[in-house]
């Protein structure tokens, strides 16, 4: 495993980190630029890396992004590939170890994220206990903090915190020390038939009980049930989990046009080439009865969430095991 080709050095001791296959370069490339816009001078790197040659648009290299094509060799011979994400899903395992030269923190996003704000130098500064990994609660264990995953009964765990990998702040010489990349790698060879969510799987097994629990506003999934709660936490990463994309063309998908617009208007002037498949939802969204139980949903669940929210009264809080 190595970097075959680089756009340009390391710049700082800290990286917001993309990995992913060519065909989501536009959209990483959407968040991308959205951090490197934000207010205030920024004390990090923006990387995007693939294991395929990436070029980006002209009109988007002032940015100073640093661009990598890394070489897996046979890192990833026994995993499981066959997702949407191919090979890249798993880039996020390596990089500490791929660039322990280059960087103390990293913070791996993945690339279906809209970031509103948020002062990532911050971000970067939280104190993780000692832990190699922070990161968001999955959705599901937002209400229900007890349900169970099925990676933890596949392998006879009990239940507990389970994150969603989307987002991850992660220091470097911790998870090298730990040896993550190898025990996750390792089960993926072993156990991973059992496991359905691929890296982050191996990622939550690896490090059961022992990483920093971050606050939601860092990685708010959305999904299609609960579309109103975001409005409570004022978010500075949003999370695009699932089937429904803001890039697509509408269909009978239901996602704010503040999010469809952005994008629309981003594709149109940096990757005009972008075809935008309509995203056709369910006819029930379309039905007032379904609507009724979206609204039933926020009714009956806003006492959990609110809780869930409570226990981070800052942005920066950090719940250890």
């Amino acid at each position: 495993m190595r970097i075959i080709a680089e756009s340009s050095p390391a710049g700082h001791r800290r990286a917001v980190d993309f990995c992913l296959n060519p065909a989501w370069l536009p959209f990483a490339a959407f968040a991308a630029r959205q951090i490197a816009l934000l207010p205030g001078q920024q004390n990090f790197d923006i990387c995007i890396a693939s294991t395929e040659h990436l070029t980006l648009p002209e009109s988007l290299k002032n940015l100073g992004f640093r661009v990598l094509q890394i070489d897996v060799g046979s890192m990833l011979a026994e995993q499981d590939t066959a997702t949407r994400h191919g090979d890249a899903a798993y880039l996020r395992l390596a990089i500490p170890d791929l660039m322990k030269d280059d960087y103390d923190r990293v913070l791996y996003l993945d690339s279906d994220i809209f970031v509103h704000g948020g002062d990532l130098n911050t971000l970067f500064d939280v104190d993780l206990g000692g832990l190699c990994l922070g990161a968001v609660r999955v959705v599901t264990q937002w209400g229900s903090p007890d349900r169970q995953r099925h990676e933890f009964s596949a392998l006879g765990l009990p239940p507990a915190p389970y994150f969603n990998s989307g987002v991850l702040l992660i220091d470097v010489p911790a998870y090298r020390k730990a040896e993550v990349t190898r025990k996750a790698l390792q089960l993926g060879a072993e156990k991973g038939h059992l496991l359905k969510s691929h890296d982050q799987s191996l990622l939550n097994v690896c490090l059961y009980r022992a990483w920093a629990e971050l606050s939601p506003v860092w990685n708010w999934q959305w999904y299609v049930k609960a579309p109103f709660f975001e409005a409570l936490a004022a978010p500075n990463i949003v999370h695009m989990i699932g089937p429904v994309k803001p890039w697509q063309e509408p269909g009978r998908a239901c996602m704010s046009l503040v999010y469809r617009k952005a994008y629309a208007s981003f594709l149109a002037a940096f990757f005009p080439e972008v075809h935008r498949v309509p995203q056709h939802a369910p006819e029930r969204m379309r039905k007032g009865w379904w609507w009724l139980l979206v609204g039933l949903r926020h009714v009956l669940r806003r006492r959990s969430l609110l809780r869930y929210l409570d226990r981070f009264p800052t942005e920066t809080t950090v719940r250890l095991p």
